[in-house]
């Protein structure tokens, strides 16, 4: 199995050669049917089949290689790198490290996918948030912060928490109006809550997510 999974990596990785190749057939298919129909020759009917079998066999293979593999992260979209990061385990596909000027969760799988929290101003949203789900609490203080999803260098976007209960819990920012939020930024806010409160204040906030899928599924 371990074998198959190698060699069908191999081939999607130099998929371009293989497709390069199966110009070949293509061109020689083409030859052959364009003297076939010149000449009214029929000798030349099955030489155009066979390339023609050859070229088709060769474009499904191709096909179901493609298939085969989970799509490489460095491959995808925003949008299908926000679902990886929805569909990840928060705790056993990150890892978590800290310096001096930031936090940092790389994805296992793919280090270049980073949640990034700059412990500068840059990283602050608003320092006194105040909205009466987040002020409720025994310690009222609040402050809003900036999580950006990166890949490599770039930045693809960014997802608000706020700080409640005097850094008790990291929550997604909702909707003023009906304190819904989506399932990226809850996702974001799984895979910082170190201190497992964040369902639990969540409750307490009243804040729902607008659409929850399976989030126990991990992208293989």
């Amino acid at each position: 199995m371990i074998t198959t999974q190698l060699m069908l990596a191999y081939i999607r990785r130099q998929r371009k050669v293989f497709q390069l190749c199966l110009t070949i057939p293509s061109l020689l298919c083409l030859a052959f049917a364009i003297i076939w129909i010149s000449t009214g020759d029929a000798s030349w009917e099955p030489w155009t089949v066979i390339t023609a079998a050859a070229v088709a066999v060769g474009q499904l293979a191709m096909t179901f290689v493609e298939n085969s593999l989970p799509k490489a992260i460095r491959d995808m979209d925003i949008d299908e790198m926000k679902s990886v990061i929805i569909h990840s385990d928060p705790k056993s596909d990150w890892t978590r490290t800290d310096t001096v000027i930031s936090m940092n969760y790389a994805f296992k799988k793919d280090p270049n996918l980073r949640i990034v929290h700059s412990y500068g101003d840059d990283g602050v949203h608003i320092p006194d948030f105040q909205e009466q789900w987040a002020n409720k609490f025994d310690s009222p203080k609040a402050a809003s912060h900036f999580y950006g999803v990166y890949y490599g260098t770039a930045l693809l976007e960014q997802a608000v928490l706020v700080m409640v209960d005097g850094g008790r819990a990291d929550l997604p920012l909702p909707d003023r109006s009906t304190l819904v939020t989506d399932e990226f930024t809850y996702s974001i806010a799984r895979i910082k809550d170190g201190m497992h409160t964040l369902d639990k204040y969540m409750k307490w906030a009243g804040i729902s997510v607008s659409d929850i899928s399976a989030h126990d599924a991990i992208i293989e």
